[in-house]
């Protein structure tokens, strides 16, 4: 199937969103075809269909069932603690002094 790569903040009348055809992997959908649609920073995905494409801008349009967005791959318990202490690992005190002016700070 078709999979193409969306931003879910750029929507258009209709409740359609767009994409370039940079952004297509796989064969180039035509009008009416159902294809995947990845958000691929949360990688969310949802089936969307091709309304249009726009030969000019080099643009596909379609409408997604935004509803029916979700993760692609669930997390096992195990996974899901261990992106949690990655990210705790994040905001822990370094010690370094962060220098701002005259003033030291620290973390």
């Amino acid at each position: 199937m078709t999979e193409i790569m969306i931003d879910p903040n750029v929507r258009v009348s209709g409740g359609l969103t767009f994409s370039g055809y940079e952004d297509v992997r796989g064969p180039m959908p035509v009008a009416g075809q159902q294809v995947l649609v990845r958000e691929p920073e949360a990688n969310l995905v949802a089936v969307g269909t091709v309304e249009h494409l726009d030969e000019n801008d080099r643009l596909v349009y379609v409408a997604v069932d935004w509803a029916q967005l979700a993760p692609d791959h669930l997390p096992t318990p195990d996974e899901f603690t261990l992106r949690r202490s990655q990210t705790r690992s994040l905001f822990q005190p370094v010690g370094r002094p962060i220098m701002s002016g005259a003033a030291a700070f620290t973390e």
